[in-house]
């Protein structure tokens, strides 16, 4: 698991599309937003073809926990722990809640047509070079 926090990424005054930041979170599955306030989040907001699950969370202080939303993008199939709605998680459990969801999020992504025909192509161009390299 790796996170990639914006705020500490790279940052380059003369660099006004934030491309540093972008070639970071642009290519992780997994994206976790974090807001302040009762703001809305556009998933489109960051555009990759990697990016397939968006988790966005919001303290809630009126039941003292965590209001968690979710995106996913076409292809990825449901997975657990499953939300009821309005979704909202204790302080105490959010961390565990976030982690369990974003690793089952990551393995369905990877079995999502876009993913699965990559990674297909993938191992069959490294099949070939170990034919080639050592047979």
């Amino acid at each position: 698991i790796m996170f990639h926090v914006s705020t500490m990424l790279p940052y380059h005054p003369d660099d006004p599309q934030k491309l540093e930041k972008k070639r970071h979170v642009g290519n992780d599955i997994c994206v976790i937003v974090f807001q302040e306030g009762n703001t809305s989040y556009v998933p489109s907001t960051i555009t990759s073809h990697f990016n397939h699950i968006l988790a966005v969370v919001n303290y809630d202080p009126i039941n003292d926990g965590y209001r968690v939303g979710f995106a996913f993008k076409d292809g990825v199939q449901p997975f657990p722990p499953f939300m009821t709605s309005p979704a909202i998680v204790k302080k105490e459990d959010i961390k565990e809640f976030l982690l369990t969801k974003l690793i089952n999020g990551e393995a369905a992504s990877l079995m999502a047509p876009e993913f699965s025909q990559k990674l297909k192509r993938t191992r069959e161009a490294l099949l070939k070079y170990y034919i080639q390299q050592f047979i």
